[in-house]
């Protein structure tokens, strides 16, 4: 999360396609890439809603949430609320960073090679 920020920017998968895993992560990077310029090498990580705030609340003790934001430039564009200090920061990070298998990472150019 930015320090300017009070969220951690996510995208809403099923608002592009509820149940088709590629049109999702296919709409979400072309949201991304209006914004953004996406890393040959980056990746984009898919976490599920309720492990990822359970494994927060059991782990850290934090109880984050998933708000839609109302973006018109993004309608998939998300955030991440329910923590701020530097400390829940790193915390509640590698606890999303380590729910994340490798069956759920998608490269963010899938146009190149990494």
């Amino acid at each position: 999360m930015r320090p300017s920020e009070p969220y951690l920017s996510t995208n809403w998968l099923e608002h592009f396609h509820p149940a088709e895993r590629d049109s999702q992560i296919a709409g979400v990077l072309a949201a991304l890439s209006r914004k953004l310029a996406l890393s040959r090498t980056g990746k984009v990580a898919v976490l599920n809603v309720g492990s990822a705030t359970a494994v927060c609340q059991r782990r850290a003790g934090v109880s984050i949430r998933f708000v839609i934001l109302d973006d018109l430039r993004d309608p998939s564009h998300t955030g991440i609320f329910g923590y701020s200090e530097p400390t829940q920061n790193a915390r509640v990070a590698t606890l999303l960073a380590n729910s994340v298998g490798p069956d759920d990472l998608y490269p963010a150019r899938p146009d190149q090679d990494g």
